[in-house]
Parts: C-alpha cells; structure tokens; sequence
C-alpha cells in the first residue's frame, strides 16, 4: 500500500458495518475517512468537506436516495471526485456507469480487505502523481 497521507475518502452505504468496517480498514493504512449513511447525507457531506474528499466508495443498494441517484448528483456538483461503487450485485450492473465515465472502479460485497485496498489505490493513482483528477 502506498502513501494515504492527507487523502480523504467518503464512504456512503446504509449498512452500519460496512461504514464501520471500511472506515476501520482504511483509516489503519492512513486514510482519513468520513461516512455516510444515505445518499443525501453524503452529498452534504461532500459539500462541506475541505480539502475536498478525493474519493468516495457508493453503495448502489440504498433506501430513499439511490446510489445511481447519488452518483449522478456527486458528479453534478464535484466532477473532480472519483468513485468507486460497492455492491452485492454482479460487476455487469454498473457497466454503463464506466462507459459514461462517472465510475473509477467497482468492488463486490462481501469484499476482502485486499480487494479494498487495491481498488482504491487504483482509483487513486492520478491523485498521488500530482495529476488533475
């Protein structure tokens, strides 16, 4: 694992352990990391955050806002933000979301902690070489 240094992430999922977990597993490697519980919570929090969060891991599966409807409005608002989408369901789902652009990477619930890492380091690679993301 590479630097995390002053990177933020934001973590939106409506499961209190998945928050818990990935915060945990992120955080031990550096991170800093903020949580939301729904879409609508997380866009404020993408609001108010300074610096800015660079990227944020979206649950698809969310009651009241979903996570297409948040990921539409992340992009709307802060298109400099990458992310990565957490789902139970099948990598094919969230295709099209890549092909427009508006995703950097997709994990699959349940998800080891190396699959994590991975994924985001992937996704932030531009981050850490200086380049605009």
């Amino acid at each position: 694992m590479g630097e995390a240094g002053a990177v933020t992430i934001l973590v939106i999922d409506d499961e209190a352990l998945v928050r818990k977990l990935t915060r945990r597993a992120l955080e031990s490697v550096g991170y800093i990391v903020w949580d939301a519980d729904s879409g609508a919570a997380g866009l404020g929090v993408l609001a108010e955050q300074e610096p800015p969060i660079a990227l944020v891991l979206l649950d698809m599966s969310m009651p009241g806002m979903s996570g297409e409807e948040t990921l539409r409005a992340i992009h709307a608002r802060r298109r400099v933000t990458r992310v990565v989408i957490l789902s139970g369901f099948e990598e094919e789902s969230v295709a099209a979301f890549a092909l427009e652009g508006l995703i950097d990477g997709f994990i699959q619930k349940p998800f080891t902690l190396e699959a994590l890492h991975g994924v985001v380091e992937v996704a932030l690679v531009a981050v850490r070489s200086g380049q605009a993301f």
